[in-house]
């Protein structure tokens, strides 16, 4: 690994009106003592692999707001040096780019130098932030980014303070709503879902990713709602969801149940006892309550044939599918003893859900469907419809997670 060339200079660093030297010795110990604080509240950190699901040949970097340092490390995780240091004032972008196992860091046009792997550190996490550039939009984020080169293609990861990730990812996945009580019933949702998960990419170098796999988290809470998330957050405090035998549940959500939830065992394969069906009439107060979808008969009816393992020709099926109109949520569609979960022909033909009634219509098939999602645990419509209703978080999440209890992880 090459190292940086050029003689070690000293960093003006500004605050106000003042300006004050420092040379980066003493920096160094700053951020040494900075790191030792993180190993502290190691329990209170997460770290998340973001841009999991895109190939990142580099990444731009801006501060815009607090003070910055970045820090050079060698391949056996030693410091090497503090690079440079930025701050919101200065405008500066930086840019971190792969180069055969390393990673070279340029601020503008200028190289910075070549190193195993780099780290962007806060001085000062409550009131710092920066923008990230990479594929796709503008993306915000406080805590420490860590880059990796790894075939020569970068890993980013962002080490943050738990309620902060949780912040983000209530924001990534219900930011659009308005009310303080659902924002609450997500984070304990998103809290519970990362302690049962917390170990999933350790052998990786993070915890969890930043996509759907884990739970989406796409930048810190940061635009229209986000006081209201991060308030939500901090007022659930430790809070999660435990089933009967003390673990942690396995805490899915949806958009819309259409007014019914689903049995787990009828989107997936198990019976899990805290994720069976509830009537759930909240949910019929949502945008994705209810829509339609037209697919071609003969294409549809061969699908349910050759699932079933039926002739598509055969009279009293072809009746017993297309006169189909369930009076509530069914998993499956059975006939002459052999059954198809409709989740097969959700995915099938890209279906909003699996709950639909079936009309024929010349050469189509009219599906009148309703729903929005898998249907298992919690309805994101219908949770939002319950807080405007004035019901509270605690009673929101009892409604979709029967046979549950809520538990601080202090107490655990």
């Amino acid at each position: 690994m090459a190292t940086a060339t050029g003689r070690r200079r000293s960093f003006t660093a500004r605050c106000g009106n003042h300006h004050r030297r420092y040379s980066k010795v003493k920096w160094l110990v700053v951020i040494l003592t900075f790191f030792c604080s993180v190993h502290a509240e190691a329990l209170e950190r997460v770290r998340v692999r973001i841009y999991s699901d895109a190939s990142v040949a580099q990444v731009q970097i801006r501060v815009k707001s607090g003070f910055y340092a970045w820090v050079a490390y060698s391949a056996d995780e030693s410091v090497i040096d503090t690079i440079a240091f930025a701050n919101a004032k200065a405008g500066r972008s930086y840019t971190v780019l792969p180069k055969s196992n390393s990673l070279i860091l340029n601020r503008g046009a200028l190289s910075l130098g070549e190193y195993a792997h780099i780290r962007c550190v806060p001085l000062g996490e409550d009131s710092s932030w920066v923008q990230i550039d990479g594929p796709g939009r503008a993306r915000l984020y406080n805590g420490i980014l860590e880059f990796r080169d790894v075939g020569r293609k970068l890993t980013v990861i962002n080490d943050v303070r738990i309620d902060d990730y949780l912040g983000g990812v209530v924001e990534s996945e219900a930011g659009h709503f308005r009310t303080p009580e659902f924002f609450k019933a997500q984070a304990v949702i998103a809290r519970t879902w990362l302690l049962a998960n917390i170990n999933k990419h350790l052998d990786e170098g993070y915890n969890v990713k930043d996509d759907v796999s884990s739970q989406a988290y796409y930048s810190m809470a940061y635009y229209t709602n986000s006081d209201m998330i991060r308030s939500a957050v901090r007022a659930t405090g430790d809070t999660i969801l435990v089933d009967a035998n003390g673990k942690p549940i396995l805490g899915v959500f949806h958009a819309n149940s259409g007014g019914q939830t689903a049995n787990s065992q009828d989107a997936w394969s198990g019976r899990i006892s805290y994720l069976q069906s509830v009537p759930d009439t909240f949910s019929l107060e949502g945008e994705k309550a209810f829509w339609e979808a037209t697919i071609n008969k003969e294409e549809f009816i061969a699908y349910v044939a050759q699932k079933l393992g039926v002739s598509a020709s055969d009279a009293n099926f072809r009746v017993a599918l297309l006169e189909y109109h369930p009076a509530e949520r069914e998993g499956v569609f059975t006939y002459s003893g052999k059954s198809l979960k409709w989740k097969d022909v959700r995915s099938r033909f890209r279906l909003r859900s699996a709950w639909f009634s079936i009309t024929e219509n010349g050469s189509t098939v009219l599906l009148k469907g309703r729903g929005f999602g898998h249907g298992v645990g919690m309805s994101q419509e219908g949770a939002n419809a319950m807080a405007t209703h004035g019901y509270t978080w605690k009673q929101i999440l009892s409604h979709y997670y029967p046979t549950t209890r809520m538990v601080r992880l202090g107490d655990l």
